[in-house]
């Protein structure tokens, strides 16, 4: 019949994304040039001194010892003590890594949240597509963050895995999340008090997600058969444990002043992206407060709410849903800058209190080589720093 086609009815053709048209890409320039920025402050902050008595620990640890002694921590301490030997570099920089990594989650997972968000209606293409880049902005801006880039310390390694987690639990790849929660719980036993906190951030399914940590439990099961007995009464087993000297009052008041002090004002972008989180992460958010306020930060020579710290910072995102609220161009685009510019002048504050930490540690340093090498009585945070410095000038 005229008009009428003879051809058999075909599917019509499926279009295909080019790699520039994925969520995703529009977020590399700005994360590359954050972490390019980051990489180079942290290069004019460091100074092979170290910065703490558990720091120094791990670097000799990693210089001349064992990749399995202190194996509580041997998720962090094989791989520091590897790239000790193949690099030749001072350990420290490891951590220099994994909190460049953690940036790039950090912009993921705050993406994640913030395109899983209800509120996005009003907002510009531009701005759903840089907002991510205030979480690793917030980070930034704690000085506990640049801290744990330039001590080989186990909890940025450990908030890095657990960002990783988030990731991956939110995508429901149960395999991949069990490997990587596995390999936070071989990093600090202790994760096992974040799990159900970053569980319910994640927002993945619950037979997905108790798969995958039925797969982290076999996991470090099977590690801890292997490490038997020292994982429980080596030089940092379990049954060797420091007595805590924090309760988990303290530590909450610990994680305030982190916010308030730390932070300061560069934590109103992460509190107004957590005011209108939803209410399961809410939840994850105080389960994973509390478990950081009763197991990991026991101590207060340590860093333990560096994790909860850091996944708190993907909510900063979400800070930009409130810019709808604004009926103008011009306010919303001053909020937006003031937002910014808030979290520079945070990292300002934090990299020049960094610096300073790291001065006085090179004069600590110059002041315990003053007498030499020789053992002689010192606290046990000095004694362990004297024996890294002198094991560098090859005299111990």
């Amino acid at each position: 019949m005229p008009g009428v086609s003879s051809s058999p009815d075909q599917p019509p053709p499926i279009a295909r994304r080019r790699p520039d048209q994925h969520p995703g890409f529009g977020l590399i320039p700005g994360v590359g040039t954050i972490v390019v920025g980051y990489l180079l402050l942290t290069a004019y902050l460091h100074r092979p001194v170290p910065l703490d008595g558990d720091g120094a620990v791990y670097a000799l640890q990693a210089l001349r010892g064992s990749p399995w002694d202190r194996s509580v921590h041997v998720g962090f301490l094989a791989p520091l003590w590897a790239w000790a030997r193949l690099s030749g570099r001072d350990p420290a920089l490891l951590s220099t890594l994994w909190t460049g990594i953690g940036l790039v989650l950090a912009t993921a997972v705050g993406a994640r949240w913030l395109h899983a968000s209800d509120r996005l209606a009003g907002l510009s293409s531009r701005a759903v597509r840089l907002a991510p880049l205030l979480a690793p902005l917030s980070m930034l801006a704690a000085t506990v963050s640049w801290r744990a880039a330039g001590t080989a310390e186990v909890y940025g390694p450990l908030a890095t895995l657990l960002l990783a987690s988030t990731l991956a639990l939110g995508s429901e790849r149960r395999w991949l999340a069990g490997a990587l929660l596995a390999w936070a719980l071989l990093v600090h036993p202790a994760a096992w008090a974040l799990v159900p906190g970053v569980a319910l951030l994640a927002g993945g399914r619950r037979r997905p997600t108790l798969q995958a940590v039925a797969v982290a439990a076999a996991l470090q099961a099977a590690a801890l058969i292997l490490l038997w007995p020292d994982w429980w009464s080596g030089g940092r087993g379990l049954l060797a444990t420091a007595p805590a000297d924090r309760g988990a009052w303290r530590s909450i008041q610990a994680g305030w002043r982190l916010l308030a002090g730390d932070l300061g004002p560069a934590c109103l972008p992460l509190l107004a992206g957590l005011a209108i989180g939803a209410r399961r992460q809410l939840i994850g958010v105080g389960l994973l407060v509390a478990g950081s306020a009763l197991v990991l930060d026991r101590h207060s020579d340590n860093p333990g709410l560096l994790p909860a710290l850091w996944l708190l910072c993907c909510f900063a995102p979400l800070a930009a849903a409130w810019l709808p609220e604004l009926r103008s161009r011009v306010p919303r685009r001053v909020a937006a800058l003031a937002a910014v510019v808030l979290l520079l002048l945070g990292i300002a504050e934090a990299t020049s209190r960094q610096d300073a930490a790291v001065r006085s540690a090179v004069r600590e340093a110059e002041a315990l080589l003053e007498e030499g090498c020789a053992p002689r009585p010192l606290p046990w945070p000095d004694a362990m720093k004297l024996e890294l410095l002198c094991a560098r000038r090859g005299e111990r």
